[in-house]
């Protein structure tokens, strides 16, 4: 029941804005509206532990021979961590949109709740049918705003790329139902193989969002901290659920070696590009990149837990600095704080997060560790940096409301720390999130000494464009030059279809097709 209602309040605003548009288009009640709908859905998402666990089918095949699994949701302590987590970053966003925006756009505040209701449909999926109709509508969704958003042919290129990836792991998460594991009716039935596991770990690292390496906003200034933080977040969390749903299972060792091996080095080099960005929303993605490996190499460690947990500091500590946009001492001090979620230490939101399954020494830490270190950095050299003071120049009612989005996800942040979820409570590896913790500390003093910490130029102006170096630019003039030729190419084929032999070339092409159909046979 409040798995539904949830659902109902997050697309009852969206709808309730429409409509007081319609009767009273001089007034503007967007903002009321949405934070209305955003808090019921909050605390809804908060009464979801009264019913632990719980399933609801919504669909039902008809004839069953077409598809086995229903189209079901289902409630129990990992759906919770992320749905609360989207919803409480959801109410977060609206609860800052009159700081951030001179006036409180209801296509902005639509599209949160929006993408908020989808990205909650994704975390509940009970099965791998109903996960891929999520990422489906999730992707559409992407792609439109997107699109309707870039102003340059070379920005809609980027689009369509970061679109085929994600279409990737769609596809291939789809051949891993049909061959591999049709008989998978729900996440928890353990009815999937192996072979199934390691597909849908590669689905899911291909889905991640994290490519192309930037949103193609250029003047969307708006977009880009609010809403292109949403539509971030939730395409991760969306495929980050599955990390943690896929059961710990040990492949060989040398293939072990390897996947640990290449997603280490991305941790690293993300969380590297994280700390030493020049400006925050041109360093997200490597934020998002960083956290997802460090997710996808809990589970390859056997520890779905511990990619809960890194899942969920992506989502909240991540929407936490992004939406920081304006400053007050204690508020930066809050915001400061809230890295000891990211910690690793006892009864902190990740202190599961360096749980494995390895006997004896675990050499992947040594990756993994300073990665961290890293993003804990970063981190906090972003909330250093200076910003628009919260002053008299704003309405009073927003500079009352601003700072409790804040004191919401940092409670929320100590919330999972400690109840709710089966990695709440924990003392986990302390010794390991000790020893991250001291090298954070000790780097960002060394830098603050140094002067180096907070550039004179970071700020809160973006650059037309953050170039991306090393092995994402090889990787992106790869896959854009693979688009283009398949564009030329698919020009070249309308250009002779549509001639004056167009219709000859057409029968040329039945005929080869129905003569690979007989010859199948």
């Amino acid at each position: 029941m409040f798995v539904l209602l949830t659902f109902l309040f997050l697309v009852a605003a969206p709808l309730a804005v429409g409509l007081a548009y319609l009767f009273s288009p001089k007034r503007n009640f967007t903002w009321v509206i949405v934070v209305v709908g955003a808090f019921v859905a909050w605390v809804l998402t908060l009464l979801w532990q009264l019913r632990l666990p719980e399933t609801i089918i919504l669909v039902v095949w008809q004839p069953e021979q077409l598809f086995l699994q229903s189209v079901a949701l289902h409630v129990d302590g990992v759906s919770w961590v992320y749905g609360l987590s989207l919803v409480t970053l959801c109410l977060a966003v609206v609860l800052t949109m009159p700081v951030r925006m001179t006036r409180v756009g209801a296509l902005p505040a639509v599209g949160n709740m929006l993408l908020t209701a989808l990205g909650l449909f994704a975390v509940l999926a009970d099965n791998p049918l109903t996960l891929l109709l999520a990422w489906s509508a999730i992707d559409l969704t992407e792609v439109v705003v997107l699109l309707r958003a870039v102003q340059h042919p070379e920005q809609s290129e980027r689009v369509v790329v970061g679109f085929s990836a994600r279409l990737a792991g769609s596809l291939l998460a789809l051949w891993t139902i049909a061959f591999y594991a049709p008989g998978a009716l729900s996440w928890t039935d353990g009815a999937l193989s192996d072979s199934a596991t390691f597909l849908f770990l590669l689905s899911a690292a291909l889905r991640f969002g994290v490519f192309p390496f930037n949103l193609p906003f250029e003047s969307e200034s708006v977009l880009r901290r609010g809403f292109g933080s949403i539509l971030r977040v939730v395409g991760a969390a969306s495929s980050l659920v599955l990390l943690a749903r896929l059961p710990a299972t040990q492949f060989s060792a040398n293939l072990d070696f390897w996947m640990l091996l290449t997603v280490g080095m991305m941790a690293l080099y993300a969380a590297w590009r994280w700390a030493n960005g020049s400006t925050l929303l041109g360093s997200r993605p490597f934020w998002i990149i960083a956290l997802a490996s460090l997710a996808l190499a809990a589970d390859l460690r056997g520890s779905p837990a511990g990619s809960l947990a890194w899942g969920s500091a992506l989502v909240l500590l991540g929407g936490m600095i992004f939406i920081f946009s304006h400053e007050t001492r204690w508020l930066k001090g809050l915001v400061a704080a809230s890295v000891f979620g990211l910690s690793g230490l006892p009864f902190a939101m990740t202190a599961t997060g360096w749980e494995s399954r390895l006997v004896g020494w675990d050499w992947s830490l040594v990756l993994f560790v300073p990665a961290q270190v890293l993003l804990m950095v970063g981190f906090v050299r972003f909330t250093l940096a200076p910003r628009d003071a919260l002053s008299e120049a704003q309405p009073q009612g927003a500079q009352s409301v601003y700072p409790v989005a804040f004191v919401i996800l940092f409670l929320v942040v100590i919330l999972l720390g400690l109840w709710g979820w089966e990695g709440a409570g924990q003392v986990g590896h302390w010794q390991v999130g000790l020893v991250g913790t001291l090298l954070a500390v000790v780097l960002t003093f060394v830098l603050m000494r140094l002067q180096t910490l907070v550039p004179a130029r970071l700020s809160d102006v973006e650059p037309a464009r953050v170039t991306v170096r090393g092995i994402g630019s090889w990787l992106g003039a790869l896959l854009w030059g693979g688009y283009r030729l398949l564009r030329q190419g698919s020009f070249v084929l309308l250009r002779v279809l549509e001639g004056d032999g167009g219709v000859l070339w057409a029968f040329v092409l039945l005929a080869l097709v129905i003569n690979l159909l007989v010859g199948g046979r």
